[in-house]
């Protein structure tokens, strides 16, 4: 499974289209606490978390799905690039972070490799983020 949370809605539809060409099973939410109310339901392979939401902060979303589900790779996304919030997702373990707008190929490559990391045997070491576009 995994676990959608961005308050556009308008994006759940493609959401769902790529997360299931994916082979995996979409949960949709809007916001951080329709998200930890789903949290029951998990573990989850990979939280997809826009990291400005309406109730609070993707980054901490984040922060939470990892401390409960180690085994959880979280990409961020976000309109609201800065080196600050990258530097703060790359300490709370987030394992990609992709600038709003994202090419759709790139969402389905971040989306593969998060998919394949969390299906892998073994120790689990995060992996060192890079942003998906420049920032500025």
């Amino acid at each position: 499974m995994v676990l959608v949370v961005d308050d556009e809605t308008a994006l759940h539809p493609i959401y769902r289209r790529v997360v299931e060409a994916s082979g995996a099973k979409p949960v949709l939410a809007s916001s951080c606490a329709e998200a930890e109310d789903l949290l029951p339901a998990g573990p989850f392979a990979c939280a997809l978390l826009d990291k400005n939401l309406p109730d609070g902060s993707g980054i901490v979303l984040g922060r939470t799905i990892v401390a409960r589900f180690p085994e959880t790779a979280v990409l961020l996304i976000t309109g609201y690039a800065t080196l600050d919030s990258v530097e703060e997702a790359i300490e709370s373990g987030v394992f990609d972070y992709l600038v709003k707008p994202f090419d759709l190929e790139l969402l389905r490559q971040s989306l593969t490799a998060a998919l394949t990391w969390a299906a892998s045997d073994g120790p689990k070491p995060r992996r060192s983020l890079r942003a998906r576009r420049p920032l500025g």
